[in-house]
């Protein structure tokens, strides 16, 4: 099972990408008259300020709408300025008590059970001398910040609610459905269309009243044309009209007399795209104002905007406009500059803005559980050179980042944020330490748009805002409930310590790593459990006591922080002592309490608690970590635990489709270990075990690879009943002369050992050739149809006399191939007239990966393993240089030698030892200069999206090969191998050279 790390990492890691697809946030419209949401995300339908003249004994009724993909039930929230009753499609289901309806601070709870699809929730008020109306939405605050869509037909799909105008009786019926809000003669608020008077003006006169003479004003839409052919425009204005497509001044007028005027002008737009059509307009003293004339032209809005079917979008009004200004409009995360302050994008409706909304279940979203999730996710994108890993999270993160000034704007406008709420209404840790903590890392490799203001806002935050004992302690002083305020969680170690840890790297503040240091320590002294070396999970200031209870995934927080501590912090450190010990207690208890099967448990010290996944991964990839590192004195124990511990993981905790089994769900906290045991049940694909599960898995794959050559684990561990044993054998291939064995266990003994020689090998019936090296060469499954190796091509161009066993994989080095037992496989099995073609050196130069990185110098003497242990088994080796990335200069457009320090390395090793060489470097970059940078897209993996189930995204990978490039280079290869002096140039097919 620990063979296959990689396979299922990279199963996991596509599952959630699959389960998880990138989208924009939703753009919807709302009306920013209307009524505001709270921190607490509720809306406030006050109706004595929306109907000043209310009456008592009035009644009034808004109505909104919520989409639910499946049955479904959820939190609710109601407080009260006079009686209400609460009715979803149709039928009553809450009202206000007699004591609610006149104290609006106390809230009511309750849920309800959702259909699927639309469900519409009406609220009836009475007006009496304490009010009308209430603050009512989700349930749950941050967790589930629902908003709601404005249910009629005349507005679906905007954001918000509308009501009505007093009633002196009750409504005959309750809206259920969608339907016209005009059918009933009953009157609608917010107004969904102008009044007459202001449809006689201009879209942009009417928007932006307060535009005074000499003011600017700008409309966006999208222009696009089926044909290559000129594209005629016309329309009228009036004011000064500069009209830009793609940025360029295609037109310009100014309006004189009696004001409006026609324009026309014919531009030329290249098919198959859409094209940015700016309009920019000076307000003169005729006013400003336009209309196309688009009977025939084809426009569409720039961005999808649910509640409008308008195809302009509007911004103003400014004091100035230049092109920077302009250009900066037109991504969607900018805030626009006016002369009123800031502002973003108008419709042409009353009193309406766009506002972008996430409504996707993981995507786009800034929450703790996701933050680890991601984490393990860009790591096992960084060991494995899976691009798309790292990609899909770096986006993930920057539609936060860049979004984050806009929120903060969103949220003071609108009383929340509809995107990026956790960050912008940060008030615990958990909005915002876990979450930080990948970004930060993602950082060091990929700048992210507006990632530095999140990262101090953080940091300001974690030091500055979340409450602290007196002796420094980070702890929540509130809560959602009263039972909650405060405590101090295991967990929190997780929320605050990383992402301490990162921004003391990032800054070299040493205030931070210290703060790290003195949370850790004081965590130790209110949870630890000194007889059983654990963590209780809570401390409880309100009682002045540890809650007894030591959950799985809590202690597992800690010893995760612990260890992203301690590889950041130096030995000399005054602390590291103390530290250090720390980990080898918990280490020791967490150690003697791993379960038979090898996963760990709900209840750490509670073995009938179910096996849970996440605490087991966090344990693994402590130990692993631990050995790695030199923690240990005693290391062998935590190793062999380490490996128990992810068999039963690969074994137990993930199915066949990649799917994450046996996570608790997020969790509250008890002095009741029934509710950890009972209650915390776990969900299938919980956020909080996938990317634990992969950083588990990386460190077993550093764990394995920081052992060594001599260190290749060729039995697994085994248990036997005293008096029993066990006879096995194994096969080991030797290049030094030297053989070093270790024997691990809870109890090794050995009874007999016998070391024998193999007999000499003989030659096989046809000879075979042999190839290592890494994912430019290794063969690929139809599941990532197109890619392709050029081993996986090379037998084509060789006759049937000959036998081809590729044993190339993806993130090998001449370095991690022998780490892992691979050159150790070939060398058992490789005869006497075979050959071995070893091309190694894009991982090599990989200084970012230790486990991976060989310098230059040790790139040479790694490639004299795999030389020397060939000959020794009569078989001959043939080093093939790395071939050519698609690395070219821009201006002339020829292409760079990649990695030249190792290609001449290689180059030199073949001359002091006699090998055969194929320059299979020189080859491939002559042959992209004759096809040109362009021309190299075919031979690269440059794919379009939608087109190939693996690359739903497309893909614009520039090292590895598509199937046409591979046959192209295994072509060359093929005819660098016909030029040697060496018998296998025999077996190769008459061979015509790409073109």
């Amino acid at each position: 099972m620990i063979q296959q790390i990689e396979k299922l990492l990279t199963l996991v890691g596509q599952k959630y990408m699959e389960d998880q697809r990138p989208a924009p946030y939703q753009f919807r419209v709302t009306n920013y008259t209307g009524f505001t949401r709270g921190k607490d995300f509720r809306y406030d339908l006050n109706m004595i300020e929306a109907l000043p003249d209310l009456q008592n004994n009035q009644y009034v009724y808004a109505w909104s709408k919520l989409w639910i993909e499946e049955v479904q039930e959820l939190p609710f929230s109601l407080s009260c300025y006079g009686p209400a009753q609460v009715f979803l499609n149709g039928e009553r289901v809450h009202y206000a008590n007699i004591e609610e309806e006149v104290f609006p601070e106390r809230r009511s709870w309750f849920r309800l059970s959702l259909a699927k699809g639309w469900n519409h929730f009406v609220l009836r008020f009475m007006k009496t001398e304490t009010g009308c109306g209430a603050k009512f939405g989700t349930g749950s605050i941050k967790g589930f910040p629902l908003h709601f869509i404005m249910p009629s037909l005349e507005r679906a799909g905007g954001e918000g609610w509308i009501f009505t105008e007093a009633l002196k009786a009750e409504l005959p019926f309750i809206p259920s459905t969608e339907r016209s809000e005009y059918q009933d003669g009953i009157r609608w608020y917010p107004d969904a269309v102008w009044r007459a008077d202001e449809n006689e003006l201009s879209a942009i006169e009417r928007i932006f009243t307060n535009g005074e003479q000499g003011n600017y004003a700008i409309g966006w839409a999208m222009i696009s044309s089926e044909t290559d052919s000129a594209v005629h425009l016309a329309g009228r204005y009036k004011g000064e009209l500069q009209i830009f497509i793609d940025g360029q001044l295609k037109f310009q007028a100014l309006s004189v007399g009696d004001g409006e005027r026609d324009f026309e002008f014919t531009v030329d737009i290249a098919k198959g795209r859409a094209h940015s059509l700016m309009i920019q307009l000076q307000h003169t003293a005729v006013g400003w104002g336009f209309k196309f004339n688009d009977e025939y032209l084809k426009l569409n809005c720039p961005v999808h905007v649910e509640g409008t079917s308008e195809n302009w979008l509007y911004s103003g009004p400014y004091l100035t406009v230049n092109e920077a200004v302009r250009d900066q409009m037109t991504e969607l995360s900018n805030l626009h500059t006016t002369k009123n302050g800031l502002d973003y994008w108008y419709i042409d409706a009353p009193f309406s803005r766009i506002r972008p909304f996430v409504e996707t279940t993981h995507y786009g979203k800034w929450n703790y559980p996701l933050g680890v999730t991601l984490y393990g996710l860009l790591s096992a994108g960084k060991i494995l050179s899976i691009e798309s890993f790292e990609s899909y999270v770096q986006n993930h993160i920057e539609l936060c980042t860049k979004y984050y000034e806009y929120a903060k704007w969103d949220c003071k406008q609108y009383g929340a944020p509809g995107i990026n709420q956790q960050i912008v209404l940060m008030d615990s840790l958990d909005d915002c330490g876990s979450f930080g903590a990948t970004m930060l890392f993602t950082m060091e490799n990929n700048p992210l748009i507006g990632s530095l203001s999140v990262a101090e806002r953080i940091a300001g935050f974690i030091t500055d805002e979340q409450q602290r004992l007196p002796d420094g302690t980070l702890y929540r002083l509130k809560g959602s409930t009263d039972f909650m305020q405060q405590t101090m969680w295991c967990d929190d170690l997780y929320m605050s310590v990383p992402f301490l840890v990162r921004y003391y790297r990032y800054t070299k503040d040493i205030r931070y790593l210290d703060d790290a240091v003195h949370q850790i320590l004081q965590y130790r002294h209110y949870l630890y459990r000194e007889e059983l070396q654990i963590m209780h999970h809570v401390y409880d200031m309100k009682f002045n006591k540890q809650n007894t209870v030591s959950w799985g995934r809590g202690n597992g927080w800690v010893i995760f922080s612990l260890a992203e501590l301690l590889a950041e912090l130096s030995p000399q450190h005054e602390k590291y002592g103390e530290l250090l010990t720390m980990f080898r207690q918990l280490s020791q208890g967490f150690q003697q309490l791993q379960g038979k099967r090898g996963m760990w448990h709900q209840i750490v010290d509670d073995h009938d608690s179910y096996e849970e996944t996440s605490c087991t991964a966090m344990f693994i990839y402590a130990f692993a970590r631990g050995v790695q590192n030199g923690w240990y004195d005693n290391p062998i124990q935590y190793v062999e635990s380490a490996y128990y511990g992810w068999k039963a993981l690969a074994q137990y905790a993930v199915d066949e489709e990649g799917n994450i089994l046996g996570v608790c769900r997020g969790s509250g906290y008890s002095y009741n270990y029934e509710y950890y045991k009972y209650d915390l049940l776990p969900r299938l694909n919980d956020t909080h075990g996938i990317g634990i599960v992969m950083l588990a898995g990386i460190e077993i794959i550093k764990l394995r690879n920081c052992r060594g050559p001599e260190m290749i684990q060729k039995v697994q561990l085994t248990a036997k009943n005293a008096g029993q044993y066990l006879e096995m054998s194994f096969q080991s291939a030797l290049v030094d002369g030297q053989l070093n064995l270790e024997f691990t266990g809870a109890a090794p003994k050995i009874n007999a050992l016998t070391i024998a020689k193999q007999q000499p090998r003989q030659a096989g019936e046809l000879p075979t050739v042999y190839l290592a090296g890494d994912s430019t060469v290794q063969a690929y499954d139809s599941y990532w149809q197109p890619q392709a190796g050029w081993g996986q091509m090379l037998p084509i161009f060789f006759n049937s006399d000959i036998i081809f066993k590729n044993q190339s994989i993806g993130g090998r080095s001449s370095k991690s191939f022998i780490v892992e037992g691979r050159l150790d496989d070939i060398l058992r099995v490789i005869q006497p007239g075979d050959y071995f073609l070893i091309q190694f050196g894009h991982n090599d130069a990989t200084i970012s990966v230790p486990e991976r990185y060989a310098s230059p110098e040790d790139y040479k003497e790694y490639l004299k393993t795999y030389i020397n242990g060939t000959r020794q088994r009569g078989a001959e080796p043939i080093l093939v240089t790395p071939m050519g990335r698609r690395d070219f200069n821009s201006t002339t457009g020829k292409f760079n030698v990649s990695f030249p320090a190792y290609v001449e390395k290689m180059k030199e090793l073949a001359s002091e030892l006699d090998v055969l060489l194929v320059d299979l470097s020189t080859m491939s970059i002559a042959y992209y200069d004759t096809i040109g940078p362009e021309g190299s897209k075919s031979v690269f993996l440059h794919l379009e999206p939608g087109i190939y189930g693996a690359f739903p995204n497309g893909s614009a990978d520039d090292t590895h090969f598509q199937e046409y490039g591979a046959i192209q280079i295994a072509r060359l290869l093929a005819s660098g191998i016909q030029e040697l002096d060496s018998p296998l140039s025999a077996f190769v097919k008459e061979i015509e050279l790409p073109k």
